[in-house]
């Protein structure tokens, strides 16, 4: 069979699934080599000076939406953008909102993310007065591809001068599902119910830890079900979400006895969240948060996840995938364990292979590696590539991927004076995954 044959193939099968690596007969100089190294094309990036926070999503067309923070003067007024990925590029920059009282951090950024046809779901972070870390989630949605949005609201009704934020969004049953770190539980003094009483501590006797909270949004975005997630979680650490066998699958650091920090995961179905349970037992005791979250991609009924973990005094980079009705992770697969900063991202390219993005180890000079996995479930590490080289401070944030039917998208902060962003795709040749298996 010709490549041309065997591409067309692989897009009848594969046809509008958001992680699916597109089959493009490679440009030569573009993507790979003569020795089959992968190597990122760049693409003109739709966002302006000083840009920061990417954010990559997709819908379950294949549709992506890159999203950021950028400012608007110097007096502190910030705005979140966005732009869809085309074929050829990037779309116009739409703005969602913009505000001077803004929380900006490297690590927990806002998102648009694309649902359904025209509409989206945009997600920022807005101070409140009472302390350095106190700032809500606001949510706004639009239905009309971005041109109009909603009056911002709040996913969390407690009013707490505490942290919000880390939040995920994802569709589920044609509204907006969002997850969020919740620190109402944080505050010094107990919060007493109408009869003077103190709460009742939580989560195996703590009390006063930060909590994972859900909410499920109709499109004026009042909460239709709210609820608890798991009672004690790492501080700032990311979350992630995906959709498997239908269902949205969501992962967090968790945060246990003896300060026993992995990577767990919920399933939300029609009796709510199941029992949060370990990916993997790492018994990484670990006494902060290390601010470097699990990503997740899902297709069908399987899922894989990628995570940073320093059990045992050993920096690491590793993958888990699970498949079947019955989720169930396999071992893990140790991606990199040669000191590396983490910071990871996943998208499964099939059910039995995924790509795996993560920064390695820094250099002296403060540089630090972009680095990519292609990973099979059964067979391990396929291949591997330095794709870039991006700076290991917190002023380069956290580098994301996601799949299209055109290849792998790539973005990342550059710091500067001012700062951008950068984008780039990765294609890779037809035959060139069945080729590694």
């Amino acid at each position: 069979m010709s490549d041309r044959a065997l591409c067309s193939t692989r897009r009848r099968r594969l046809l509008l699934l958001p992680a699916v690596l597109g089959c493009f007969l490679s440009q030569p100089g573009l993507t790979e080599d003569a020795g089959r190294r992968l190597v990122l094309q760049p693409i003109s990036e739709p966002s302006g000076p000083g840009a920061l926070a990417p954010h990559l999503a997709a819908d379950a067309q294949g549709n992506v939406v890159l999203s950021w923070l950028e400012p608007v003067d110097t007096g502190g007024l910030w705005q979140l953008g966005f732009s869809r990925y085309r074929r050829d590029g990037w779309s116009p920059a739409q703005i969602v909102a913009s505000g001077d009282n803004w929380f900006v951090n490297w690590a927990d950024f806002p998102s648009v993310v694309p649902l359904a046809q025209e509409r989206l779901a945009a997600h920022w972070l807005v101070k409140r007065p009472g302390g350095v870390y106190a700032y809500d989630v606001v949510v706004s949605q639009s239905t009309d591809g971005g041109s109009h949005w909603t009056r911002p609201r709040t996913p969390h009704d407690d009013q707490t001068a505490t942290e919000h934020g880390f939040v995920s969004l994802f569709p589920w049953r044609g509204e907006v599902g969002a997850i969020w770190l919740d620190g109402r539980e944080t505050q010094t003094v107990a919060a007493s119910d109408k009869s003077g009483s103190a709460e009742e501590p939580d989560h195996d006797g703590h009390h006063g830890g930060m909590t994972l909270r859900y909410a499920l949004l109709d499109n004026a975005n009042a909460p239709l079900a709210q609820g608890l997630v798991d009672g004690l979680v790492c501080d700032c650490c990311q979350t992630d979400a995906a959709l498997l066998d239908g269902k949205p699958v969501i992962v967090f650091r968790n945060r246990a006895e003896q300060e026993v920090r992995d990577i767990y995961y919920s399933i939300l179905g029609s009796d709510g969240w199941t029992d949060p349970e370990p990916v993997a037992e790492d018994g990484w005791r670990m006494p902060a948060c290390p601010v470097n979250g699990p990503a997740v991609d899902a297709r069908d009924d399987t899922a894989a996840v990628a995570w940073f973990t320093a059990a045992g005094g050993k920096a690491r980079v590793q993958i888990a995938f699970s498949s079947g009705k019955s989720v169930n992770f396999d071992s893990p697969i140790v991606l990199d364990e040669a000191d590396p900063l983490g910071r990871v991202d996943i998208v499964l390219l099939d059910r039995k292979t995924a790509a795996v993005s993560w920064l390695a180890m820094a250099d002296r000079d403060g540089s630090a590696e972009l680095k990519m996995a292609l990973v099979g479930r059964r067979d391990g590490i396929l291949a591997e590539s330095t794709l870039q080289e991006l700076t290991a401070s917190r002023r380069g944030g956290f580098p994301q991927m996601i799949g299209t039917p055109a290849g792998l998208l790539f973005a990342w902060a550059e710091p500067g004076d001012p700062g951008r962003l950068r984008t780039a795709l990765l294609r890779l040749s037809a035959g060139y995954l069945d080729d590694l298996h």
